[in-house]
C-alpha cells in the first residue's frame, strides 16, 4: 500500500515562509546584524576618509622631510591651517547634517575626500604641500558630523557606546595602514603612494552609504526597537533642557569643555610630531614608522575595549577619560627624556591613553542627546578645530626654538589638568 502525500502548509518550520508573511526571528536577528555592522562600518570609513590629511601627515613627516624637505614649523603651519575651516564651518555643517541627513553628507564628503587626496599626493613642493593641507579642514567638517549621525538615525541593536568606539577605532588604523606600509615596501612605495591610496577609506565609504548601509524601509515594522534591545549602558544623567537653560551644549559643563579642549590639544600635538621626536632621538624613519603603526594598532584596540567596558562592564565614561588623561602623563613625560628607549614606552603609552579616550567623548556628548546630534558635534568639532590650529604651530616653533623636551612637558601638564577637569563633575556629583 502506498504512502499517502505529506501536504505542507508554507510557513511551517523548514519551509520559506508564506507570501505576505513576516519573516522569523532569526532572519530579522540576521538581517539587523547586517545592518549594524554596514552602518557602523560606513561612519567609521566617512571619519577616516574626512581625515586622511590631517591625520597621516603627521606619522609620514620623516618622509615628507626627506623628499620635501620640510620642516617641524612648516608642517605644524600646515596642520594649523588646516583646522581654520573648522572653527568657522563646524557648527554650520553639523546644522546641515542634522537638516538634510548623515548618509548624504556622508556621501558628498566620501567624493570631495576621493579628490583631496589624490591631489594631496601630487605636491611637489613643501610649499604647496602646505597650502594644499590647508585647506584639509573643510572635509571635517562634512565627515565628522555626519559619521555621528548616521550610528544615531541607523543603529538598531548595537549599543551606541560600542558602535562609537567601533568607529573611532577607525583613525588610528588609517595611521597603522599609512605607516605599516613604507617599512615593508619603501623601495618602490613612496609616501604620495600612500596618500593616494588611502582614499580607499572614502571609497569604502561611498559603496557602504549607497547600499549595504541604507535602512531597508520595507521591513522596518520587523525590526526590533532600538530601546528594547540595546543593552543598558552606564552613562551619566543629562540633564534636561528644564534643568540646564543652555540646553545640551551647557548641560555638558565648563569642566567637560576646558579638559576636552586640553586632551584634544594634546592629541593633535602628538600624532604630528611623534615620528619627528622619535627620529631626531636618533631613530631611522622606518623605525619610527614601525614603532607608530605598532602603537596605532594597540590604540585600535584600545578605542574598541574602552568602549565595550563602558558599555557591558558599567565603567563611566568620563570618570575613564579622566583615568586615561592621567595615564597618558607617564607617556609624554617618557617622550620629554629624549632618550631613545625610553621613547619606545613613551609612544606606545601616548597612543594607548592619549588616543584611546576619543570614542568615549563622542558617546558622552551624543546618549540621551539624539534630536541635537549633528550640532553638539559640530560644536566639539569646533573645539577640537581651535585645539589643532593651536596646537602644531606652537609645538612646532618650540621644538626649533627650545628642543622636544619643552613639547613634551606642555603636554604632560595640559595633561595632568585635563585629568582634573574630566575628574572634577564626578566628584562634585558624589558629594552632592
Amino acid at each position: 500500500m502506498g504512502t499517502l502525500p505529506t501536504v505542507r502548509v508554507p510557513g511551517e518550520p523548514g519551509l520559506a515562509p508564506a507570501p505576505g508573511s513576516s519573516p522569523g526571528p532569526s532572519a530579522v536577528d540576521s538581517s539587523t546584524t547586517r545592518t549594524d555592522v554596514a552602518v557602523v562600518a560606513a561612519s567609521g570609513a566617512v571619519l577616516a576618509a574626512g581625515a586622511i590629511p590631517q591625520i597621516i601627515t603627521g606619522p609620514l613627516g620623516p618622509y615628507l622631510r626627506l623628499d620635501l624637505g620640510i620642516s617641524s614649523s612648516e608642517l605644524g603651519l600646515g596642520l594649523s591651517l588646516s583646522s581654520v575651516p573648522g572653527v568657522v564651518l563646524s557648527v554650520m555643517g553639523g546644522r546641515l547634517t542634522d537638516r538634510i541627513g548623515g548618509i548624504t553628507i556622508g556621501r558628498l564628503a566620501c567624493i570631495c575626500c576621493c579628490l583631496y587626496v589624490v591631489a594631496l599626493s601630487r605636491a611637489p613642493t613643501a610649499a604647496w604641500f602646505v597650502a594644499i593641507l590647508a585647506a584639509a579642514g573643510l572635509l571635517r567638517t562634512l565627515s565628522e558630523p555626519s559619521s555621528s549621525r548616521i550610528l544615531v538615525d541607523n543603529l538598531i541593536r548595537t549599543p551606541r557606546v560600542l558602535a562609537f568606539g567601533i568607529r573611532e577605532a577607525s583613525l588610528p588604523l588609517l595611521v597603522l595602514v599609512s605607516t605599516a606600509v613604507l617599512p615593508l615596501f619603501g623601495d618602490w612605495l613612496g609616501w604620495r603612494t600612500v596618500f593616494a591610496a588611502s582614499s580607499i577609506f572614502a571609497v569604502a565609504g561611498l559603496w557602504l552609504l549607497l547600499g549595504p548601509a541604507l535602512p531597508d524601509r520595507r521591513s522596518d515594522t520587523n525590526r526590533p526597537a532600538p530601546s528594547s534591545t540595546t543593552p543598558a549602558t552606564a552613562e551619566p544623567a543629562t540633564a534636561t533642557p528644564a534643568e540646564c537653560p543652555g540646553g545640551d551644549v551647557a548641560a555638558l559643563g565648563l569642566s567637560f569643555y576646558g579638559g576636552a579642549a586640553l586632551v584634544m590639544f594634546n592629541l593633535v600635538v602628538f600624532n604630528a610630531f611623534a615620528s619627528l621626536s622619535f627620529v631626531d632621538a636618533g631613530s631611522s624613519a622606518d623605525a619610527a614608522a614601525t614603532l607608530v603603526a605598532a602603537s596605532a594598532g594597540g590604540a585600535v584596540l584600545m578605542r574598541i575595549g574602552c568602549a565595550y567596558a563602558v558599555t557591558r562592564r558599567g565603567l563611566n565614561a568620563r570618570s575613564t577619560l579622566a583615568a586615561m588623561a592621567a595615564v597618558a602623563v607617564v607617556g609624554y613625560l617618557a617622550m620629554a627624556t629624549g632618550n631613545s628607549a625610553l621613547m619606545l614606552v613613551g609612544i606606545p603609552v601616548g597612543y594607548l591613553a592619549g588616543w584611546g579616550w576619543t570614542p568615549l567623548l563622542y558617546s558622552y556628548i551624543t546618549v540621551g542627546r539624539e534630536r541635537s546630534t549633528g550640532t553638539i558635534t559640530g560644536v566639539v568639532s569646533t573645539l577640537f578645530a581651535g585645539a589643532a590650529i593651536a596646537g602644531p604651530v606652537a609645538a612646532g616653533w618650540a621644538a626649533e626654538q627650545f628642543g622636544w623636551a619643552t613639547v613634551w612637558l606642555i603636554t604632560a601638564l595640559f595633561s595632568a589638568l585635563a585629568a582634573a577637569l574630566m575628574a572634577y563633575r564626578q566628584t562634585a556629583r558624589r558629594l552632592r
